[in-house]
């Protein structure tokens, strides 16, 4: 049984088939720690660009 992988030809959906980049700016988190949730927990995501 055979998969279908998104971008598995290595080419992105834009004419040159190039990836685009998008800058934006920092913001806060929604909920900030505090007494009752002292912890910020991630995925890991933002640290090792995974997800």
């Amino acid at each position: 049984m055979s998969i279908a992988r998104l971008f598995e030809d290595k080419r992105f959906s834009h004419a040159d088939g190039r990836a685009r980049f998008v800058a934006t700016s920092p913001r806060d988190p929604v909920n900030a720690p505090d007494g009752d949730f002292p912890l910020v927990l991630n995925t890991g995501g933002a640290i090792n660009g995974t997800r």
